[in-house]
């Protein structure tokens, strides 16, 4: 009986020891999985503070897919989609010794971490910059309120004409939605996204 005794505690206590074991991993996934998410939050502040910064008329030209438009020359802007690095979160500017510690316990990195360098993020995160334009069969970009496109808020009036109809707004918009999209892989070999919308505005309807 003595025997048996202890090998029923011996299967009680390794059964134990594997789901704390269990515990433990799903609790290391889940908080670097939250720490990715306050990077791409980070980011993505970092992204619509570049377009806020952007002349409303030049936003489409800089921030859509066609590099041939771009106010600058040709490849001279960000575009529609381009690759972050995580890092630039905790305010990597001349290297590690650039880090800043406040923004790395805000990410839920401590100190050693934040010394330690970029294996402690997700190395790089792909950013999208959508808005509700598109081309007709000429080429021509186009803008239009009355869009059936409910993940911009559309239809809506852009021009502060009070209506809303099929005119093309391209030059005359005087608010522009948009959607700033995140996306990275995860442990399990995944991805990951992140939709942020926001409304960019400043210029007089026509």
């Amino acid at each position: 009986m003595g025997l048996i005794d202890c090998l029923m505690s011996i299967v009680v206590i390794s059964l134990s020891c594997f789901g704390f074991l269990a515990a433990s991993i799903a609790s290391t996934r889940l908080e670097a999985e939250t720490r990715a998410v306050a990077v791409a939050v980070e980011l993505t502040r970092d992204v619509l503070e570049e377009l806020q910064a952007t002349p409303l008329d030049e936003v489409v030209a800089r921030w859509n897919d066609d590099a041939a438009d771009d106010p600058g020359g040709a490849g001279s802007a960000r575009g529609a989609s381009f690759v972050l690095d995580t890092w630039r979160a905790v305010g990597e500017s001349h290297g590690r010794n650039g880090l800043d510690h406040g923004k790395g316990k805000k990410l839920g990195l401590d100190d050693a971490e934040v010394a330690g360098g970029k294996e402690a993020l997700p190395g790089q995160m792909k950013c999208e910059v959508r808005m509700p334009t598109w081309k007709n069969g000429a080429g021509v970009a186009q803008l239009t309120e009355n869009s059936d496109l409910p993940e911009f808020g559309l239809p809506a009036d852009l021009n502060g004409d009070g209506t809303i109809d099929s005119t093309n707004r391209i030059a005359s918009f005087h608010v522009l939605p948009i959607v700033i999209r995140m996306e990275w892989p995860t442990s399990d070999g995944g991805t990951r996204t992140l939709d942020f919308a926001a409304v960019l505005g400043g210029r007089a309807g026509k």
